[in-house]
């Protein structure tokens, strides 16, 4: 329960005195209970849980507590309720406002600023994930030969994080390629961006062979590799990368996870300092339309003295 603790303490901090947690993979963070609906109403000091019957017996084994009070029950003491307003319906906030109809209702994702920091499970876990990411990487490039198709390498990735993307030739142009019956040529450019997760914690790499622009996207990679360590900014990380290359088509890269994209990002957490615990991506890359492109990514975990990359560095994997 320490981190329904956690959580309780950070909203303290933020003054917020009614919870409401619903997007699924926060109540698995807080409660290690995988559903795929669900709601944990957190008051300073307590909390209650709501789940259909699907999940009741799993919460029982847990040792939990599940509460079968009706929705007009459930937060009739606050007058101000916070909710996960990224992740709830439309619909669903209809149906608060009806059964709170003097209630006030606003939108704070909470949980997941304390997502950001991995504890010594979750990092065991994500290299785990890491470790798995980098045998399919090695199995998907151990079966390239000339007239093999995208679609087929796609098959060779078991239990992936996302839909791997696979892309020959000037397919590797598009950032979010969906891998075709394209067959691969002798020599012509491939990226591959893969996942696979380890007990809901994911994995992430791309490589990319036989490009012109490898080179020079790996190492704009090398440089921010070598930067990374606490008290640095994520915004100073993507200012280093612009500066070697012309980054413009995504972001540097991302929080990783219980999602394969999750806080910090770069974008909008550039502020954010980063802390030994954080797992983050850095994937540089550069793309040409109808020419073709080249990403290199590695998932990179932040120690109390640089890094550590999780995902392979020196070789090819």
């Amino acid at each position: 329960m320490q981190r329904i603790v956690n959580l309780q303490k950070k909203l303290q901090d933020l003054k917020i005195d009614c919870f409401v947690v619903t997007k699924p993979v926060n109540i698995f963070y807080l409660l290690g209970l995988d559903v795929s609906t669900g709601m944990i109403v957190v008051e300073n000091g307590s909390f209650e849980l709501y789940l259909d019957g699907r999940y009741t017996t799993h919460a029982l084994q847990k040792g939990l507590k599940v509460s079968d009070k009706p929705l007009k029950e459930r937060f009739k003491n606050f007058s101000k309720v916070v909710i996960e307003g990224e992740h709830i319906t439309f619909s669903q906030y209809q149906e608060f406002c009806q059964a709170y109809p003097y209630g006030e209702f606003t939108s704070k994702m909470v949980v997941e600023s304390l997502r950001i920091i991995k504890d010594s499970h979750e990092i065991e876990l994500l290299k785990k994930a890491a470790h798995l990411t980098m045998g399919a990487m090695e199995k998907v490039f151990d079966v390239l030969k000339e007239g093999v198709r995208e679609e087929e390498l796609l098959e060779l990735v078991k239990s992936p994080s996302f839909t791997p993307i696979i892309a020959f030739g000037s397919n590797s142009a598009l950032v979010h390629h969906r891998p075709t019956n394209r067959k691969y040529s002798l020599n012509e450019t491939v990226l591959v961006d893969l996942g696979v997760k380890k007990d809901h914690y994911m994995g992430d790499m791309t490589r990319t062979i036989n490009s012109p622009f490898i080179s020079q996207v790996k190492e704009a990679h090398d440089v921010v590799i070598d930067f990374i360590k606490p008290g640095v900014q994520l915004k100073e990380l993507d200012q280093l990368v612009k500066s070697k290359i012309p980054l413009k088509d995504h972001s540097l890269g991302h929080g990783i996870g219980l999602e394969v994209h999750e806080r910090p990002f770069y974008k909008t957490d550039g502020e954010k300092i980063l802390l030994p615990g954080m797992v983050i991506t850095v994937e540089p890359g550069l793309y040409y339309p109808n020419q073709g492109g080249a990403r290199y990514e590695s998932m990179v975990l932040v120690t109390e003295t640089g890094s550590e990359v999780l995902t392979g560095r020196h070789s090819f994997f």
